[in-house]
Order: structure tokens, then sequence, then C-alpha cells
């Protein structure tokens, strides 16, 4: 013998879709935007350096294209952990203490994201 089943719980149309939730998206920082005052540190950087800057020589000692630190000198932020490279490159350079130069780019650089740069 079969097992009754209750009829009421057969759908006999498509329901409704439910309503659409309002979404609000919070407008973001562009990482990938560029930081003016990122260009005129570097272009100080350039200006106090003994040598003179070639930027084959940058993106050779921090490992990256040449492409990629000539954005930089544009203004565009690079990667964190490039950070430390391109402060070993520049402190020499300019006779300055490497800390010193890292601190300088790592201000700049969080004063940027937080809207006051």
């Amino acid at each position: 013998m079969r097992r009754s089943f209750r009829q009421d719980l057969l759908v006999t149309s498509v329901p409704p879709p439910p309503p659409r939730k309002p979404h609000k998206a919070y407008k973001k920082k562009n990482p990938s935007a560029r930081c003016l005052a990122l260009r005129d540190l570097f272009a100080g950087f350039v200006d106090l350096m003994v040598v003179e800057f070639d930027v084959g020589v940058l993106a050779q000692e921090v490992g990256v294209r040449r492409a990629s630190a000539r954005r930089w000198s544009y203004g565009y932020p690079p990667h964190k952990d490039l950070l430390w490279p391109i402060a070993r490159y520049y402190a020499p350079r300019m006779q300055e203490d490497e800390k010193r130069v890292y601190s300088r780019i790592v201000q700049t650089l969080e004063r940027w994201r937080s809207g006051n740069g």
C-alpha cells in the first residue's frame, strides 16, 4: 500500500522572486591610483642623489621590470614588499640611512592612503 502525502504541499506555480535588498557599496581608494606626494618624494630623492639616476639600475636592484620602476616616478605606489629594496637603492646614493629613507616612503604612503596626502 502506498503512503499518502499532503496534496497542499505541491506547488502549482513558480513563487515570485524575493524583493531586492538595498546595497550600498562604499567607495574604496584605488590601490593603483597615483600618489602625487610619492612622485614628489621620489623626485626629491633623485635631486639629492650624488650619482646619476638610472631607472634600469633601480629596476635591476629592486628586481622588477623597467616599466614598473618608471611608474613609481609617475606616482604609482610600489608593492609593500618592494619598499625596503627601494630604500636600499636610494639611501647610499643620497648618503642617508636606509631606515630614514624607508620611513619617509612609508609615511608618505600612509598619509596618502588615509586621505590626507
